[in-house]
């Protein structure tokens, strides 16, 4: 969230362009109603990733992966582009500045092979570490080649460290406490993007995690949370972290018996790895979560209608040392999906797509 409850949103605007190219575009939205937007690139490749990443000042960072447009030198290579954007302002309308546009060099590790296979990027993540420094996450591969490279970008978006793993691939999300302490969430999900809208690639879907400590300039070795058989529907693992660094990592799975969907959660002490996993709720689907100022976990469950994934959407909450209290509706039908943000009142903000074309926010009713 933006101060004051606001939320920014990196979008890509798509056209009718044949080449996969789009126009990369910020947007930020108040508490109040009020929005602003702002091109941060005119054209990008539009099946290349993107992300942002928010100081306590609201300044922003974005980054995302390009590829050189159709004809171009060097056509196919992917590269790693950086932004900044300055705090939203007291306006009635929220304010978008913009910095420089850089390339971060020496992010991407070199295409290997005679000649070498074009490199690619699938999934990219930012934030900002305690230092200010900026930690970037991504999964990049060329031909059969894949890995995850964790990195960390001084102010001009100089590389400072780069950690390589290879043989790593999958989407990967990173998330940063106000200790310092650094999380990162791979997760392979056993399947590939094709014809249909998610395919089987013959593997199973594997969740991992890595810490880099407070202080500390490198991540831990990879950690297995899940193996389980390919899911083609299941929402994507998030993870969440206190202000003293102790992390959540939230993710939902199917089961085959009871056929049905559970809800999984993972939790790391500072200075600790991940425990055995719990499934604190079955028969829901996990929306979003996150940790309130006070230290208590919010979690945004959907309970789907009959056979469908749409249903009523419900908000949960556990304090610091306690279990999950009674459930809020927020809404009581139609929801998918939703993105969950904590204001400065304390109040949980919610967002969710209603049609094609419509965007519905909402506030809880309790802190």
């Amino acid at each position: 969230a933006a101060p004051a409850g606001g939320i920014d949103l990196l979008l890509t605007q798509t056209g009718r362009s044949a080449d996969r190219r789009g126009r990369l575009v910020l947007v930020r939205l108040n508490a109040t109603g009020n929005w602003s937007l702002r091109t941060v690139s005119q054209s990008v490749a539009t099946d290349m990733p993107g992300a942002i990443a928010r100081r306590g000042d609201g300044s922003l960072a974005i980054v995302w992966a390009d590829a050189p447009e159709r004809g171009a030198s060097g056509a196919g290579g992917a590269f790693v582009r950086i932004r900044a954007a300055s705090p939203p302002g007291t306006q009635t309308r929220p304010r978008i500045g913009l910095g420089q546009t850089r390339v971060v060099r020496g992010l991407l590790p070199p295409a290997l092979g005679r000649p070498p296979s074009p490199r690619s990027v699938a999934g990219i993540d930012l934030g900002f570490g305690k230092g200010g420094d900026r930690v970037v996450a991504l999964t990049t591969s060329a031909g059969r080649s894949t890995a995850l490279v964790l990195a960390s970008l001084d102010g001009s978006a100089r590389v400072r460290e780069r950690q390589i793993a290879n043989t790593f691939n999958g989407n990967v999300s990173l998330t940063v406490a106000p200790s310092g302490r650094v999380g990162v969430i791979l997760e392979d999900r056993g399947s590939t993007i094709g014809d249909r809208e998610c395919v089987s690639d013959g593997r199973q879907r594997i969740i991992r995690v890595a810490v880099r400590e407070a202080g500390a300039k490198s991540f831990s070795p990879m950690q297995l949370l899940d193996r389980r058989p390919f899911e083609c529907l299941a929402p994507y693992a998030r993870m969440v972290a206190r202000p003293d660094g102790h992390m959540a990592v939230l993710w939902g799975a199917e089961t085959a018996s009871p056929p049905g969907d559970i809800v999984r959660l993972a939790e790391a002490a500072p200075g600790a790895r991940f425990g055995e996993p719990s499934t604190p709720w079955s028969g829901e689907l996990l929306g979003d979560a996150l940790y309130g100022g006070a230290g208590d976990l919010v979690v945004a469950i959907i309970r789907p209608a009959g056979a469908t994934r749409t249903g009523q959407l419900l908000v949960r909450r556990r304090d610091a040392g306690g279990a999950f209290g009674p459930e809020e509706q927020v809404a009581a039908s139609g929801v998918s999906q939703v993105q969950l943000v904590i204001g400065s009142d304390g109040l949980a903000l919610l967002a969710w797509p209603q049609g094609a074309d419509a965007l519905v926010i909402s506030r809880s009713a309790q802190p």
